[in-house]
C-alpha cells in the first residue's frame, strides 16, 4: 500500500467557508521577462514553480523555469534550453515537459525531472522523425492506472515509434496502441476511469476522432462528434468533463470555445467566449477560464472569466494580453495566472499574477465533516476514511502540527481511503484538513505514540 502524510490546520471547530471572488490582482515580485509563462504548479511546501519562454525571473537568470518562495525568485540549476510547456508534481518530484533538448546541461529530449537539487533525464525522451527539432515537445502529462503518460509533438519515445503519446512502463517509454494521427496533443485528463486526450488530430488508434479521443488501457475511441478545431484543455469537475480550445462547434451544435460532455453529446456553456480558451480551473462551484478572449457570454472579460452554471462574470479588470495557464492553490485560496500579459488588474505583473479569493459562507455544503482514522493512537501508520457520499470529492490534504506549521500538502486524487505513513515524525498530536476543489470538506486529528 502506498502511504502519504496528511494532517490538518486545526483541532478546534472550524466554521465552513467557501470562496467568492475578490477584485484584486497582484504581481509576484517583478515576474519574468521573455515572451510568456506557460505552466504553474505549487508544491507541498507552498513553493510555486513557473515554466515558460523566459530567461530571467525577478531580474535573476532563470532559463525557462523558476521557483517563487513567496518572497523571492530563484533558478533551478541552469534550467532548460528551450521553453517549458507543462509542470506536474508526482511522488514529490517536479516533472517538466516542453520544447527543449537539455536540462541542467544534459540531454533529456523534452522531458525531465527536478528532484529539488538536480536535473534527471527520463529515458531517452522524445524525438521526431529525422531527429530533434525545437518543435518537438511534451505538452502535457498525466498519471493513469499507475503509469505516467506524456503527450505532445513527437514520433518516437525511447527510440521506439510512439505517435504523439507514450506511457512510461516503469523502465522505458512505450507506445499507446498505434497512437494518434494528427498534428499534436495539448491536454490529458482522466475521467470515468479512461484517459481523455485533446489536441489537433483526425484519428486515434485508427478510429476517426475529431480533436478529442479516449483510451481505456486497451483501445482508443472517439468522444461524441468531437470538435471542428483544436482542443487546448480538458478538465473534470464533480463528475463533469469540460473541454476548451479553439473550436466553435461539435457537429451541428455551436460550442464557442468551450463545452461540457453530457453523455456522448457536447453542449455549450451559454454563448461561450469570442476567442480561444487556454486553461480552466474550478473553485466554489464556478468554472474559471483563461485565454485570448475579450468577451464571455457577451460581457467584457479581458482574458479571464468565471461561469456559475448559468452566466459568465468577470474577475477584476483582467489582463492586457493572453493567459496560457491557471492554477489554484486550494489551501491558500489563491488563483495564479500565467501568460503573455504585462498587466493584471491594471497593475504591472510581468507574465504571472495572483488573485486572492475571499471567503464567504458556503452555500453548497454547509456541513463541516469530522473524519475518522484508525488505529488511534498509532505507532507507524494510520488510515483516514472519507465518506463516499460527500457532495464534493477529496482532492487535497493539508498537514500541520499543533503550532499550525504546515508540514506537507498532498493531492489525494479523490480517494476515500487515505493511508498515512509516520515516517520521521516525532510522537505527538497532528491535525489534517481535507479540501475538495470547491473548498474545505472537514478535518480530523491523529496521534502518533
Amino acid at each position: 500500500m502506498k502511504y502519504i502524510y496528511s494532517f490538518s490546520i486545526a483541532l478546534f471547530f472550524l466554521v465552513v467557508y467557501s470562496p467568492c471572488f475578490s477584485q484584486s490582482w497582484s504581481a509576484l515580485g517583478s515576474g519574468t521577462n521573455g515572451a510568456r509563462v506557460n505552466a504553474i504548479v505549487v508544491d507541498s511546501t507552498g513553493d510555486l514553480y513557473a515554466g515558460g519562454d523566459f530567461y530571467k525571473a525577478g531580474g535573476l537568470p532563470a532559463e525557462g523555469i523558476a521557483k517563487w518562495n513567496g518572497t523571492d525568485w530563484s533558478s533551478l540549476g541552469t534550467g532548460v534550453d528551450g521553453q517549458v510547456l507543462v509542470l506536474k508534481i508526482f511522488n514529490g518530484k517536479l516533472f517538466v515537459g516542453g520544447e527543449f533538448i537539455n536540462a541542467g546541461g544534459q540531454q533529456v529530449n523534452c522531458i525531465a525531472i527536478w528532484d529539488g537539487s538536480q536535473w534527471q533525464g527520463f529515458g531517452q525522451g522524445m524525438l521526431k522523425t529525422g531527429g530533434h527539432t525545437f518543435t518537438t515537445s511534451v505538452r502535457d502529462m498525466a498519471m493513469y492506472k499507475g503509469e505516467l503518460y506524456a503527450a505532445g509533438v513527437f514520433d518516437y519515445a525511447d527510440g521506439k515509434k510512439a505517435s504523439l503519446i507514450a506511457r512510461w512502463s516503469g523502465a522505458a517509454w512505450e507506445a499507446v496502441g498505434i497512437g494518434i494521427s494528427g498534428n499534436y496533443i495539448n491536454t490529458l485528463t482522466v475521467y470515468n476511469d479512461e484517459l481523455y486526450v485533446g489536441g489537433s488530430f483526425t484519428s486515434a488508434g485508427g478510429v476517426p476522432a475529431k480533436n478529442i479521443a479516449k483510451w481505456n488501457g486497451t483501445s482508443w475511441a472517439a468522444v461524441g462528434e468531437g470538435f471542428n478545431n483544436y482542443v487546448n484543455v480538458l478538465k473534470e469537475n464533480n463528475g463533469v468533463l469540460y473541454a476548451a480550445g479553439g473550436f466553435t462547434a461539435s457537429g451541428a451544435t455551436a460550442t464557442k470555445y468551450i463545452a461540457r460532455l453530457d453523455g456522448e453529446t457536447w453542449t455549450p456553456l451559454a454563448s461561450g467566449t469570442n476567442l480561444d480558451i487556454s486553461s480552466l480551473a474550478f473553485w466554489d462551484g464556478k468554472l474559471i477560464a483563461g485565454g485570448y478572449f475579450t468577451t464571455a457570454g457577451g460581457v467584457t472579460a479581458n482574458r479571464i472569466a468565471a461561469f456559475d452554471g448559468t452566466a459568465w462574470t468577470t474577475l477584476g479588470t483582467g489582463m492586457d494580453d493572453f493567459i496560457k495557464t491557471l492554477h489554484i492553490d486550494m489551501a491558500s485560496h489563491i488563483l495564479y495566472a500565467g501568460g503573455g500579459f504585462l498587466k493584471a488588474g491594471g497593475s504591472p505583473a510581468n507574465h504571472i499574477a495572483r488573485f486572492q479569493l475571499i471567503t464567504g459562507i458556503n452555500e453548497t455544503d454547509s456541513e463541516l465533516h469530522t473524519f475518522s482514522s484508525f488505529p488511534q493512537p498509532a505507532a507507524d501508520a494510520v488510515t483516514i476514511l472519507i465518506p463516499d457520499n460527500l457532495a464534493f470529492k477529496a482532492r487535497l490534504i493539508v498537514i500541520t502540527d499543533l503550532t499550525g506549521k504546515v508540514i506537507l500538502k498532498a493531492e489525494v486524487a479523490e480517494e476515500t481511503i487515505i493511508p498515512i505513513a509516520r515516517g520521521a515524525l516525532p510522537a505527538g498530536i497532528y491535525a489534517y484538513s481535507i479540501y475538495s476543489i470547491n473548498g474545505i470538506l472537514g478535518n480530523g486529528s491523529i496521534i502518533f505514540e
